[in-house]
């Protein structure tokens, strides 16, 4: 009997039967995307926000600060014409009295008003050495946009960490962030390659990184 012998096939399982695969991945642990976001915060983003605070400190942009504060102030007074005769007298756009010359005007007023106007000019004279010797003029706009622009970015971050999954804009905050510094570290404004070092910057982004990650994580996205 030349009947060949067959072994019996095993059943396969319907379809429907089969184990499901994953077409999306697990959102991580609460613990994890916490562990990440701190990660991405202190590495260098709030370092870079901190230079902003920094920059804020740093005598040069004070400086330029107080130089425009005044140099506004006596644009403002001229304008007005309240400028005191005084300092009319000493520019040389007053007239004296008949039979005085420059020095006895101006000595004519009280000596405490003297005295307030002589350190005033003198301050003035100053500073404006100063600015002059630093290019303050130049540079002082570019700290100012520099800290403008951070501060933007900063309300963007919250603006990041408030998503239900905050990783894709975190990422594109930082990069933002990454291209404010280096275009004003490459123009000399910006003083660190990333931000300010130091123990007390150290703590001073730890200390943000927690505070952000506890007021934003009740809206994330994850592994229940």
């Amino acid at each position: 009997m030349n009947a060949s012998t067959e072994l019996p096939t095993q059943a396969q399982p319907p379809d429907s039967a089969a184990a499901p695969k994953k077409t999306d991945q697990e959102p991580p642990t609460a613990a994890e995307l916490k562990a990440s976001v701190k990660q991405k915060l202190r590495g260098s983003i709030l370092r870079r926000l901190a230079g902003a605070r920094h920059l804020g400190k740093n005598p040069h942009y004070l400086v330029y600060c107080i130089y425009s504060w005044a140099h506004e102030s006596l644009l403002l007074v001229g304008t007005l014409g309240l400028s005191h005769p005084v300092v009319s007298l000493v520019a040389g756009t007053e007239k004296t009295p008949a039979g005085q010359n420059a020095w006895q005007a101006v000595t004519a007023y009280p000596t405490p008003l003297l005295i307030t106007v002589g350190a005033f000019l003198g301050t003035w004279f100053l500073i404006r050495v100063w600015v002059s010797v630093q290019k303050l003029v130049e540079r002082g706009p570019l700290m100012a946009a520099c800290k403008r622009e951070l501060g933007t970015i900063e309300a963007d971050l919250e603006s990041a960490l408030a998503e239900t999954d905050p990783m894709p804009p975190l990422l594109k905050v930082m990069e933002q962030a990454k291209e404010v510094v280096d275009r004003y570290f490459k123009s000399g404004v910006w003083p660190w390659p990333i931000g300010p070092i130091g123990d007390d910057v150290d703590s001073e982004v730890s200390r943000h990184a927690e505070e952000l990650c506890a007021r934003h994580e009740g809206a994330w996205k994850v592994a229940q």
